[in-house]
């Protein structure tokens, strides 16, 4: 069956419709191209961020020298080494040094405390805490200071104690903790609330002690406030395609509908589809014109090449008359679109059977 046959029978049916569907479309399409350039998106613009407070708070050392060492100067104080000497420098003096926003009061308290523990395969066995500073205070000039010191040999001696009551068996470690909090005001009557924390490992000989890392912790607290909306600009892409999609599409509907006006022979295009689907039963000859033969009319010509396939005949189609016929003895069975045509070439006129 030919496939562009029955594709010109539906549009001669329904191609005024489908044109007028296209058109429709394409005015949508345009239609939603235009709405998409009057109407840019909007996205809302990154919170501002305002009211901004740093807190901070750091460990520093330093040792005075007491005792005789050829490395350093009798009464000479020393800062933040990496490690500190017991015989010359037997008392570390631990200072807290806090930041934090001027011209605020700001409630701060400082506990420094030393921590022994006992461990047996990863395991705590055991705690103990001495506490080197404990303080509460209100800072309002945004800085402030406070020290402790550790007396190194009696610290000493005291690990030493607790390695002996474990006998060897797992071990003992000795670290420095601090933990700061503050409350400070906050733009709008709010509060900022907050701790900072850290730990540092404390190692400890007999001839030699040092602060293994640093100890300090920092915060930043804020408030964010929304700053609106910005227009961003159209999306083009979708709007030249919105355009070119409408056009295409109307210029194809009108086109449809001008083919469909100019008047399409949906019958002819019907006897088309037909004669592509029987062809092996029809071929091409003349109308046998015969006063004394019987001429039966046969409504389609679907029927008519039924007759043919139950007669074993062939279905002869005279392209001059544009008419199908089946020759079966005395009998003609024949299709045409203008029976009454036939029935004067022939001049039967009242003579069909």
């Amino acid at each position: 069956m030919s496939t562009s046959a029955r594709i010109k029978r539906e549009l001669a049916i329904y191609g005024g419709i489908l044109g007028a569907a296209l058109v429709l479309a394409g005015l949508l399409a345009i239609g939603g191209a235009g709405y998409v350039y009057a109407n840019p998106p909007v996205e809302d613009l990154p919170p501002e961020e305002y009211d901004v407070q740093e807190f901070g708070v750091t460990v520093s050392h330093s040792a005075t020298v007491t005792g005789e060492t050829p490395l350093y100067a009798a009464g000479e104080t020393i800062e933040n080494k990496p490690v500190y000497f017991t015989n010359s420098t037997p008392e570390l003096d631990l200072t807290v040094e806090t930041s934090v926003p001027e011209g605020r009061d700001v409630e701060i308290t400082h506990r420094l405390v030393v921590v022994h523990q006992g461990t047996f395969n990863d395991a705590q066995v055991w705690e103990r805490r001495e506490t080197l500073l404990a303080e509460e205070t209100v800072v309002s000039d945004g800085t402030h200071q406070s020290t402790a010191s550790v007396d190194v040999p009696d610290l000493v001696e005291e690990v030493n104690g607790y390695e002996n009551a474990m006998a060897g068996v797992g071990s003992v470690s000795t670290e420095i903790r601090l933990e700061t909090t503050y409350v400070s005001d906050a733009e709008g009557g709010g509060t900022y609330e907050g701790t900072l924390s850290g730990t540092v490992p404390f190692e400890l000989g007999n001839d030699a002690y040092w602060l293994d890392g640093d100890l300090s912790a920092s915060a930043t607290e804020s408030q964010t406030r929304r700053r609106g909306t910005r227009q961003l600009p159209p999306d083009m892409t979708t709007v030249y395609g919105g355009l070119g999609a409408g056009i295409v599409l109307i210029l194809l509907g009108a086109g449809l509908i001008a083919w469909n006006v100019r008047g399409q022979d949906v019958h002819e295009l019907e006897m088309e589809v037909i004669r592509s689907k029987y062809d092996e039963w029809i071929s091409t000859g003349e109308f046998p014109a015969d006063s004394d033969k019987q001429y039966i009319y046969i409504t389609t010509l679907e029927d008519l090449v039924d007759v043919a396939i139950d007669t074993n005949k062939r279905v002869i189609y005279d392209p001059d008359l544009e008419t199908y016929s089946v020759v079966d003895d005395d009998l003609i069975y024949y299709h045409a679109a203008d029976p009454t045509q036939i029935d004067s070439w022939v001049g039967l006129s009242g003579g069909q059977g």
